[in-house]
């Protein structure tokens, strides 16, 4: 899983309800820190 994907996914996420989403953007959140790490 690389960084550059989940910046893909996170732009093409719709802001406004992405982020009234609470739920789902501590799971996405979790999801881009695996990818770093994994990057690392």
């Amino acid at each position: 899983m690389s960084t550059a994907f989940a910046n893909d996914l996170y732009t093409l996420a719709p802001t406004n309800d992405f982020h009234r989403n609470s739920t789902l953007h501590v799971i996405f959140s979790i999801f881009l820190e695996m990818a770093r790490q994994q990057n690392t």
